[in-house]
């Protein structure tokens, strides 16, 4: 049997994990690689990372997310994606062997705000926290508000139109005799 040079085992600076780590986790969900955990051979280790393979099956590099970090560091654990979450099971912690399992959403959502009616998504400061949360939910509830509102005058024009016109007129003659002035 003959194997071609695409089905031998590869090393690429690109593929290598950004940390040492023996005896991490790791699983396979939606065609996306993650290694979780495991120890630096001193440290037991609490990151999460991810790649994406592309058609080659080359690694573009691997991300992390503080968010989806393991919230005890763990080494030799079994981990199994379901869905967008991923469970972590058993392993050695600092305090010895343990029985505890590890739940985190694997598809944690980039801070961004939505603006107007179209939907416009804007990066946004990340705030970590309790406080990060309620000022998202502030912003969430103001961007609803505004977006009914707009939703509402519209409504009104189309309900209204010969009213509609007639403001729109006004609003026109006004501008008129500004520049005339």
């Amino acid at each position: 049997m003959t194997f071609s040079r695409r089905s031998q085992w590869a090393v690429s600076e690109q593929t290598n994990l950004p940390e040492p780590r023996a005896n991490p986790a790791g699983f396979t969900a939606n065609g996306t690689l993650y290694v979780l955990g495991g120890s630096d051979g001193t440290n037991r280790k609490a990151e999460l990372y991810w790649a994406i393979p592309d058609g080659s099956g080359n690694l573009p590099g691997w991300r992390h997310l503080a968010q989806s970090d393991l919230e005890i560091a763990t080494a030799g654990a079994g981990a199994f994606g379901s869905g967008a979450q991923a469970f972590v099971f058993g392993g050695t912690t600092a305090d010895g062997v343990t029985v505890k399992t590890q739940r985190a959403n694997l598809a944690p959502q980039e801070p961004f705000f939505q603006v107007g009616l179209v939907g416009a998504t804007i990066p946004a400061l990340k705030i970590d926290g309790e406080i990060g949360q309620q000022l998202g939910y502030l912003n969430a509830a103001g961007a609803g508000t505004v977006n009914f509102i707009i939703l509402l005058l519209i409504g009104w024009a189309f309900a209204h139109k010969e009213r509609t016109r007639q403001i729109f007129e006004n609003l026109r003659n006004r501008r008129r005799r500004r520049r005339e002035d």
